[in-house]
């Protein structure tokens, strides 16, 4: 989806997507060119001065207009969620109520983390004012365990300080994003260009850090093992991007001590790791 609008890929490289539970094809996403992948970030710039415009209190009211839409359809989105990825339908149903949350954690904390600060006197006839302002377009990388949890980490905290973003579900659970994206456009009405998807792997990843209009990107739990040394690179300070959210894939660390019972301590990894595993 492209400047509030979906777009037919001219991509020659399209790929399968799946539900691990029975090994049936589910759908098809292509593989995004570069082309394309830079008319969505283009798109996300070209909306980027009028909703940095836009009140803080409007920004606002999209993202309670978003959460009414997402209750609203939660059980198909927890279905979905399920039916790609293959985790319990209980668990999808919790990955629902996070990225929920992490709706109202927005909403609550717009005012105060676009506010400013202002000290009088801190010298001698020099008063300090500091004022923060929105970066611009960000690429939200999306990793294949958490499709719908993760990217609302920081969909919502972007978008209501006033950036716009790039959103690239995983290539192997693009189903739920995909969801949210249709919900976004019918029944949210942000602003065409605010919010744009694209689908595809590594490259596409590697165009998204590699344009100068990318000024922040975030990939939550996604390895990303082949794009390291790019991330690293891009997001560092003599670079053009001045923000990476980024955390490297890792958990499940247990300390053993001398005295533990060895038959209690199995079950709580054992139960981590099953829900982390690949569809």
């Amino acid at each position: 989806m492209v400047g509030g609008e979906w777009k037919r890929s001219d991509s020659q490289e399209w790929h399968d997507f799946f539900d691990p539970a029975v090994g049936a094809a589910l759908g098809r996403v292509p593989f995004s060119s570069k082309e394309e992948v830079n008319l969505a970030i283009e798109s996300a710039q070209g909306a980027f001065e009028s909703w940095r415009s836009l009140p803080i209190g409007d920004r606002v009211k999209y993202l309670f207009r978003l959460k009414e839409v997402m209750e609203a359809n939660s059980e198909e989105l927890a279905e979905l969620n399920t039916r790609n990825h293959g985790k319990t339908l209980e668990e999808s149903r919790g990955d629902i109520r996070r990225a929920l949350e992490n709706v109202d954690v927005a909403i609550s904390v717009a005012y105060t983390l676009s506010k400013g600060a202002n000290l009088d006197q801190i010298a001698r006839g020099i008063d300090e004012k500091m004022a923060k302002e929105p970066l611009g377009v960000f690429a939200i990388i999306c990793p294949f365990n958490f499709p719908l949890m993760i990217p609302f980490w920081f969909l919502p905290y972007a978008v209501v300080l006033g950036n716009t973003v790039v959103v690239k579900p995983s290539e192997i659970t693009p189903l739920p994003m995909q969801r949210v994206a249709s919900l976004i456009k019918e029944e949210v009405g942000l602003p065409p260009g605010v919010f744009n998807l694209v689908h595809g792997g590594s490259k596409v990843v590697e165009t998204l850090i590699a344009n100068s209009a990318t000024k922040g990107v975030t990939n939550g739990l996604l390895p990303l093992w082949r794009n390291e040394g790019l991330l690293l690179r891009s997001s560092a300070p003599s670079s053009r991007h001045s923000r990476l959210l980024h955390r490297q894939e890792g958990n499940d660390i247990t300390l053993v001590e001398p005295s533990t019972n060895c038959q209690l301590l199995v079950g709580p990894p054992k139960i981590v790791r099953f829900m982390k595993q690949s569809p």
